[in-house]
């Protein structure tokens, strides 16, 4: 896993990451090594950043070579802005230039093939609340029902797949799938709701667990203020990606926007230094609350009414109501927080010179790192933490990088790499 940030004001941005990568995750046998490069520039002739988090490959090429690879590639070409660089981006990692390409399909299509088997898990797990066969196709309609009103709430992504190809292409896979899962071949209907179900997953803002997260961080040339992108890429099929955008936060179209701080990644220990709370305990207060009304609601009912017809409508009534105290609750307490903990801070990043918030970056990412040393198996971030600043005068700055290698061993390296800034062989 990984803990990134970014803090920005109107002087420039600053950014940090941690160096944990977690190898075997979900396998029992987790391993965590602590130098994997998941902050790269892309100048010196672009005032860019890029950061990774999540996955630290697409489809079995890590990102750091897609990267260099990508800034080899635009050699001393400059972006008008941080938007075009990362749309430039994107078609990069679609064309030749770059053989992402390959031709082993089961690679290509792991996050499909593994959106497949998730979707029937997620039947079979349901199906095993039950002992009746006969129920199965019931089963199978209540659930894909909800899931697939949570699903229509999700945005769609750009690159859809066409319904009848994934068909052609996987309807074989699935059924083997569903046959090895359930021990017995499932109905035409329950076939169908899995196929639909997987479709509608790829063809949203549905994170399949192995999707990779991409920042954009810094200043075009035609830009003063600083701009951050964040995107998820998520796979690919039939050799288009799929990739969306999750925000755009651009100083220099919002006048009133003088300083933000954005976590990536695990960001809780973040948000509850910036708004005094997570969001994991906010959600556990307001659940614990709304139990608290209804045990309430019920004891009240159970003294006052008498008569069966009333109760059941009182409950209805008393629900209603507590659902909506704890929707007031929830506003209230937002903007409590908005006010007494979230403004002072910002307030202050505004004013912070460039040294500062890279300070400030660094320090959220360490304390992230010490809780997940406390409280988790093994230690999903950590490691030597990169900072850099941007700046439009000055551009990328390294505050503190780690190497892999002693420099003072490898002079040949700057002189490798003061050629290509030069122009060399990528003129």
């Amino acid at each position: 896993m990984t803990a990134e940030i970014a803090i920005c004001n109107r002087s420039g941005i600053a950014l940090a990451a941690d160096s944990a990568v977690t190898i075997g995750s979900g396998s029992g046998k987790e391993r965590v090594w602590k130098h994997a490069n998941k902050l790269f520039s892309l100048g010196p002739h672009n005032d860019i950043g890029l950061m990774i988090h999540n996955s630290g490959d697409i489809i079995g090429f890590p990102w750091e070579v897609v990267i260099k690879e990508f800034k080899k590639f635009i050699g001393r070409k400059i972006f008008k802005t941080v938007q075009d660089c990362a749309e430039t981006f994107f078609i990069y990692i679609e064309s030749e230039n770059i053989k992402l390409n390959n031709s082993f399909d089961p690679i290509n299509s792991l996050v499909v093939y593994s959106t497949i088997l998730d979707t029937v898990r997620f039947f079979k797990i349901k199906k095993d609340s039950i002992r009746e066969k006969g129920k199965i196709t019931s089963v199978f309609k209540k659930h894909y029902k909800i899931e697939i009103d949570k699903l229509n709430k999700i945005p769609e992504i750009e690159c859809k797949f066409d319904k009848k190809t994934f068909e052609d292409k996987f309807l074989e896979n699935l059924k083997s799938f569903a046959s090895a899962e359930f021990g017995f071949e499932l109905s035409k209907k329950c076939i169908e709701m899995i196929l639909d179900l997987s479709l509608q997953r790829l063809n949203r803002m549905w994170e399949s667990g192995r999707h990779s997260g991409l920042v954009f961080a810094g200043f075009g040339k035609d830009e003063l203020n600083p701009v951050v992108i964040n995107y998820t890429i998520d796979g690919k099929y039939n050799s288009r990606f799929r990739f969306w955008k999750n925000f755009t936060e651009d100083f220099n179209k919002n006048d009133g926007l003088m300083a933000q701080i954005f976590p990536f990644a695990q960001g809780d220990m973040v948000q509850s230094f910036v708004e005094g709370v997570t969001a994991e305990n906010l959600k556990y207060l307001s659940k614990s609350i709304f139990e608290l009304l209804e045990k309430k609601s019920q004891k009240l009912i159970n003294d006052y009414v008498l008569d069966n017809d009333s109760k059941i409508v009182e409950e209805s009534m008393h629900r209603a109501d507590n659902k909506q105290m704890i929707k007031l609750f929830v506003e209230e307490f937002e903007t409590y927080r908005e006010r007494e903990f979230v403004q002072p801070i910002l307030e202050v990043v505004r004013s912070l010179p460039k040294e500062e918030m890279a300070g400030m970056a660094e320090a959220l990412v360490e304390i992230t790192a010490l809780k997940r040393k406390v409280d988790s198996d093994i230690e999903s971030v950590g490691g030597p933490i990169d900072v850099a600043v941007i700046s439009k005068g000055d551009g990328f700055i390294w505050i503190k990088r780690k190497h892999y290698f002693n420099i003072d061993l490898n002079r040949d390296f700057l002189y490798r790499k003061e050629r290509e800034v030069k122009g060399g062989e990528h003129d």
